[in-house]
């Protein structure tokens, strides 16, 4: 349980960390 739920924060830090590097390009 306590896995899937980092996975998910994981994925949702990519997902912050890519729209971040995006609006700097």
């Amino acid at each position: 349980m306590f896995y899937s739920i980092a996975s998910k924060l994981g994925i949702i830090k990519v997902r912050e960390g890519t729209a971040i590097i995006k609006a700097t390009l």
